[in-house]
């Protein structure tokens, strides 16, 4: 659950306008706005969060932390730095740390790994750095045992001597909770079970010379001398929202610890007190994004909304909508909607949530969402629902679509066209219900159509392993390009042309059909995208490890 600091300026501008509200001061006129207009980027972007900590490692009096959203440093002084592609990480989903043999630190991803030259990162492989043992959740080296956490318990490995000098003469270290080499010996195993709380397993190991200090994720820090447990003293344990431990890190006693989505915590003056880095989104795990009221909304995966506003990142959670996990968003009749995976729908005027506001819809759970001046169009399994503000039209008996679910929605004058995961797309006309199949008959690459555009007189549609193809009225063309992509998100450039997001990449495809790859002007973009939403002055780009803006040459008029 996302901290509530970071929501009190929104909870407080709430619990304001429903007292205006209760004193008779109605008009929005005079309420508040949750979000303020944020000013467009000036320049390129790049935005990610640094709340899930992989690994932490003590260089003398520094900190390097490995996140799932860059590297940061805190040096001797206590003053922060973060590192992200924009400064030469292969990706900014980091593991861990190593010292080579030269003493340089490297960092391990799993794009690759990179060596720090005391300015910037530089890449010295680019091979994947998965990790060799899923079973391991934590590893560590303890006098002459090598300790290595299971689902099961804790397992000590007395290391061989020549095992220990051949590590010594390699100068290798443990760094966090890795190890460079595996150790290999067959000395007797003894296994210590888990200790007896409401953890589910050893998720980080902090030895120290007479014992051990253990993180049991979701319960907090135990002690062992490698025969029995001991719970952490009183003064060393840690508050709620820190107990999803990944990594820890200290001297004599633990000093830090790093959480799965609550950022880093540092052991001061008898209490743990978190360390965030300022104005980061809570989440860039994007699925979709849109601009509302001058304010960015990005949906995430399991975190709410990050919304990027005049007063800087703010986030939105289950306090204020139906899930943690919206996955679409459309404006219509000035006013919000955000559909969840859940199938509800919450509706933002911009000054107040309304979460699940089409409780008794026939079919209950919305799958897509669309909108046009008129219409917002709710998709549910075998057809689709239509609200102009006030009342409903049901079109939920056409027999062809009857046992589908549709994928994607987009409303087109008098037709509707509705997306499926196996049958292509049907084109409806909504008024007679006449219903047109486009499929692999009739040169659909895939049958399983992810999303849908249309650009002046051509419709473009994403496919799940297809790539992207292009109706022009008379037939499916492929856009070779993209063969064999998983397209996840579209959007159209300004110019008749269309930004194609994959998982490889983003495209811009010219109304001339020329195809160019973004990622090639601009390195340090995240390959694996999954949303876009173009802007005049640039386009968004939502990845699953960063939200990234690319400012425009020239602004373009949008039609948002």
């Amino acid at each position: 659950m996302p901290d509530l600091h970071l929501r009190k300026p929104l909870i407080y501008k709430v619990v304001l306008s429903s007292l205006l509200a209760v004193i008779g001061v109605s008009c929005h006129a005079a309420l508040i706005p949750l979000y303020a207009p944020a000013a467009p980027p000036q320049n390129d972007l790049s935005c990610s969060s640094t709340r899930e900590v992989r690994s932490l490692f003590l260089q003398g009096d520094v900190l390097w932390v490995a996140t799932a959203g860059g590297v940061l440093q805190r040096d001797s002084t206590g003053t922060w730095q973060k590192w992200t592609t924009r400064d030469g990480l292969p990706t900014n989903e980091v593991r861990g740390f190593r010292v080579d043999a030269k003493g340089d630190l490297i960092v391990q991803t799993p794009r690759g790994a990179a060596r720090f030259n005391g300015e910037k990162w530089i890449i010295v492989s680019t091979s994947s750095t998965k990790n060799a043992h899923t079973a391991i959740t934590a590893q560590a080296k303890w006098r002459e045992v090598s300790l290595e956490a299971t689902l099961a318990g804790l397992r000590f490995k007395k290391i061989k001597p020549e095992t220990v000098e051949k590590d010594a003469s390699a100068k290798t270290e443990p760094i966090g909770n890795n190890t460079q080499n595996e150790l290999q010996d067959e000395a007797q195993v003894q296994v210590l079970a888990l200790p007896d709380g409401v953890g589910t397993h050893i998720s980080a190991l902090l030895p120290r010379e007479s014992d051990v200090v253990v993180a049991l994720f979701g319960d907090g820090l135990w002690l062992t001398d490698g025969k029995e447990w001991q719970k952490a003293p009183p003064a060393w344990q840690v508050p709620v929202e820190a107990t999803e431990i990944t990594a820890l890190a200290g001297k004599k006693t633990p000093q830090w610890l790093g959480t799965r989505r609550d950022g880093l915590w540092h052991y001061e003056n008898g209490a743990w007190k978190q360390q965030l880095q300022d104005n980061e989104p809570f989440d860039h795990n994007a699925q979709a994004m849109q601009e509302y009221k001058g304010a960015l909304f990005v949906s995430t995966l399991e975190d709410g909304l990050s919304v990027r506003s005049g007063e800087g990142w703010q986030t939105v959670g289950d306090e204020f909508l139906s899930s943690n996990a919206p996955r679409q968003m459309v404006q219509f009749q000035e006013k919000l909607w955000v559909r969840h995976g859940g199938g509800t729908v919450d509706q933002c005027d911009g000054f107040s949530w309304r979460p699940h506001v089409f409780p008794a819809l026939p079919r209950k759970k919305v799958l897509a969402i669309a909108a046009d001046k008129n219409q917002l169009y709710l998709g549910q399994w075998g057809g689709w629902s239509e609200w102009d503000g006030k009342a409903f039209t049901h079109h939920l008996n056409l027999p062809p679509l009857q046992g589908l679910p549709p994928m994607a929605l987009m409303a087109n004058g008098d037709k509707l066209w509705f997306a499926t995961q196996s049958r292509g797309v049907a084109e409806i006309e909504r008024k007679t219900g006449k219903v047109r199949w486009h499929d692999e008959r009739h040169g659909l690459p895939d049958d399983w159509i992810t999303c849908l555009l249309k650009v002046k007189t051509e419709i473009f549609a994403g496919t799940f392993v297809g790539g992207l193809v292009r109706w022009d009225g008379t037939k499916w063309h492929q856009v070779a390009e993209t063969r064999g992509e998983n397209i996840t998100s579209l959007g159209e450039d300004g110019s008749g042309g269309v930004f194609i997001a994959t998982r490889h990449g983003v495209w811009q495809r010219t109304a001339e059909g020329k195809m160019t790859l973004l990622n090639k002007g601009a390195a340090w973009l995240e390959p694996e995208a999954q949303a876009l939403y173009p802007t005049p002055n640039g386009l968004w780009i939502g990845t699953r490890t960063g939200l990234f803006f690319l400012k425009r040459q020239e602004p373009k008029a949008m039609k948002l």
